[in-house]
C-alpha cells in the first residue's frame, strides 16, 4: 500500500537515509518511500487467505503503525495484492515445463531482488549466453503428492509462521 504524500520531517523520522527495509521475521514486512521520495510504501503479508484490497490495507495500515506511529493520523492513498511464489523446498528455480515454456519462480517473498536477478540470468540463458542447467537455480520445480495447485495449506501455515514470529519477538 502506498500512503498519501508525506511532509519532509515526517519522512526523515521513518528512513532517514532512504533504505529499503525487508524484515527477517517468517512473516515479512517491507517498506521504502516511492520513487518519487514523497509516499511511504508498506508491504505484507495480511492474512493467509483472500482479502480484498480495503480489508488488506486496514490489516497493513494496522502492522504499518505498530512499526511507525508517527503515521496513525496519515490515510492511504493505494492498496494492491497478489500472490507470492513459494515453492516447496524455499528457493527460486530457472528452467522449461514440458510445454516449452520458460520460467523463473518462487522467490518466496523476496522478488523485487530476487526476480531482477532471475530474469537477468533467464534473459542471457535465452541469448545463449549461460546454460540453465548448470546454474545454481536451474532445477526442476518441486512438487508433492498433496500439492495440486490448491493452497489450501496457507491459512494454516501461515497462521503457524506467525505465531512462531510472535513467540520469538516475546523471547
Amino acid at each position: 500500500m502506498a500512503t498519501e504524500i508525506l511532509p519532509a520531517e515526517l519522512q526523515m523520522s521513518l528512513i532517514p537515509k532512504d533504505r529499503g527495509v525487508a524484515e527477517a521475521n517468517r512473516v515479512t514486512a517491507y517498506y521504502r518511500y516511492s520513487p518519487d521520495g514523497q509516499r511511504f510504501l508498506f508491504g505484507g503479508r495480511a492474512r493467509f487467505y483472500p482479502l480484498d484490497r480495503k480489508a488488506s490495507a486496514r490489516i497493513l495500515f494496522a502492522q504499518m503503525t505498530e512499526r511507525f506511529p508517527q503515521l496513525r493520523d496519515v490515510k492511504v492513498s493505494h492498496s494492491w495484492g497478489g500472490k507470492v511464489a513459494v515453492t516447496l523446498d524455499a528457493l527460486p528455480h530457472l528452467g522449461r515445463d514440458p510445454q516449452g515454456c520458460y520460467y523463473a519462480a518462487g522467490c518466496n517473498g523476496s522478488g523485487v531482488t530476487t526476480m531482477t536477478w532471475l530474469g537477468h540470468r533467464l534473459a542471457r540463458h535465452l541469448l545463449g549466453e549461460h546454460d540453465l542447467v548448470s546454474d545454481a537455480f536451474g532445477t526442476p520445480l518441486p512438487s508433492h503428492p498433496l500439492y495440486h495447485g490448491q493452497t489450501w495449506f496457507m491459512p494454516i501455515l501461515g497462521s503457524y509462521f506467525q505465531l512462531r514470529d510472535h513467540m520469538d519477538k516475546r523471547r
